[in-house]
């Protein structure tokens, strides 16, 4: 396993929408802060969807964002996440990790993968 870290920016209109499903550890009560947030997914032609990343596909299922203009996730509750995601904020900063798995290929099972 492997991971890179990376600086994004999504560039979205007033009112139009983020186009990014969330998935949240933690925070699930009012006051308590998130542990982990990942992207779900993303609407296709959205403003997500559109954003660039070093490693090929931009953003995905599974990129864990750990910033969102510069606070951390870890101090915010999920009720401040999504609204420094759904502002009508016109750049949004995003500090994110992405988890590569290698897949391994097992000749005496060829039929199996192996995430390691």
């Amino acid at each position: 396993m492997s991971s890179v870290e990376e600086d994004i920016i999504i560039y979205k209109l007033p009112g139009e929408k983020l186009g990014l499903g969330l998935r949240f550890e933690g925070g699930s009560r009012a006051n308590e802060c998130v542990r982990h947030l990942y992207v779900q997914c993303t609407a296709e032609s959205s403003p997500a969807a559109k954003t660039k990343c070093t490693w090929p596909g931009g953003l995905r299922a599974g990129d864990e964002i750990l910033l969102i203009s510069g606070k951390n996730v870890k101090k915010l509750t999920r009720l401040d996440c999504v609204r420094a995601l759904k502002g009508n904020y016109i750049i949004i900063y995003i500090h994110l990790i992405l988890i590569f798995w290698y897949i391994v290929y097992d000749s005496v099972f060829p039929f199996i993968d192996y995430v390691i």
